[in-house]
């Protein structure tokens, strides 16, 4: 029942927030984790080679996940505001390729990310926070 009410929120805000539209192309994300319980032969990765590209607010992509797994994300982003060359916004995305213990429904977890951008002309870098689990950065380009 708590997975019906977490989706259902992230619906119910997806379409109450403010919107971004363009398209942009993401490349590149490095991350650190907080409070990581590494095992002695776990495969721990923080570079994630992330490519994925949002049109009209929808986004979708694949990178290498932090437990060495491809994984695939289609999501939806959006825009707080801009004010210039900065922009605050979040990110809410199915993803696949996680352990089966945090899957919401059957191969695919829910990660909602802040974000804060700066771009100059349509080229910058962006901001991740992930409540709790990491902070990240990686190159967006805008057209």
């Amino acid at each position: 029942m708590r997975y019906v009410l977490a989706l259902a929120t992230v619906v119910l805000l997806c379409t109450l927030l403010p919107r971004a539209y363009g398209d942009e192309l993401s490349l590149g994300l490095w991350s650190h984790h907080f409070d990581r319980d590494v095992k002695e032969d776990e495969c721990v990765n923080e570079e994630h080679n992330l490519v994925s590209y949002a049109h009209k607010n929808i986004v979708a992509g694949g990178y290498r996940n932090s437990n060495c797994n491809d994984s695939y994300l289609l999501g939806y982003q959006g825009e707080f505001t801009r004010i210039g060359d900065h922009s605050f916004g979040y990110t809410i995305s199915a993803v696949s390729g996680y352990s089966k213990s945090m899957h919401v429904v059957d191969g695919l977890i829910v990660i909602p990310m802040l974000h804060y951008s700066y771009t100059y002309k349509g080229d910058g870098v962006r901001l991740y926070y992930i409540p709790q689990v990491l902070v990240a950065t990686g190159f967006i380009f805008r057209f």
